[in-house]
Formats: C-alpha cells, sequence, structure tokens
C-alpha cells in the first residue's frame, strides 16, 4: 500500500511539473489544448505522469484562466498582465488545484 502511495505520488509530481511546461507553452504560443495533448503524447516523460491528471490540470487552467486570475489578483493585490509567464504558469496551475479541484 505505501508502495502504490509513492508511486501516485511520484506520477503527480511528473503531472504538475508537465503541467507547467504545457501552461506556459500555451501562455507563450496560445495553442490549443489539443495540440498541446498531442505535442507532449510524444515526451518520454509523459508515460511517467499520471495522464488524467496532467490533462486535468492543463485543461483546468486553461478552461478556467479568466477566474483564476481575477483569483489571484484579488488575493494578491499584483497584476497579472506585470507577472513574468513562468511565474503566472507555476501561479495558475497552482491556483487551480487550490480552487478548483476537490482533492490533490
Amino acid at each position: 500500500m505505501l508502495n502504490q502511495k509513492i508511486i501516485n505520488s511520484n506520477k503527480n509530481i511528473w503531472s504538475r511539473r508537465l503541467a507547467l511546461q504545457a501552461i506556459y507553452s500555451w501562455n507563450i504560443n496560445g495553442i490549443s489544448f489539443e495540440e498541446i495533448l498531442s505535442n507532449f503524447k510524444v515526451e518520454n516523460d509523459y508515460k511517467k505522469c499520471n495522464q488524467s491528471y496532467f490533462k486535468e490540470i492543463v485543461s483546468g487552467v486553461i478552461n478556467n484562466y479568466k477566474d483564476i486570475d481575477v483569483i489571484i489578483e484579488e488575493n494578491n493585490h499584483l497584476d497579472v498582465k506585470l507577472v513574468n509567464m513562468v511565474e503566472m504558469s507555476i501561479i495558475r496551475c497552482a491556483a487551480y488545484e487550490l480552487c478548483f479541484l476537490k482533492k490533490t
């Protein structure tokens, strides 16, 4: 049982790492979720992640980014337009997990 929890935890770590990269790519290039998914499916690291969790984070951030940005601005008093893209990708992924996912 403990070994399975460790394996699942490692898969979620990989899911978050790849989701961050995917959201950064989306921020920079404006590509669709489908394009992101097809790009990441060919990556070797994609096999290491919990693929459904990766998809949930990426699609969730893309579909809810306006609401996420409002939450960030209201709670941190910062203009999301002034935050660099790497940091914004990290913050959006984390905010999505904290505010929209039932269990992380």
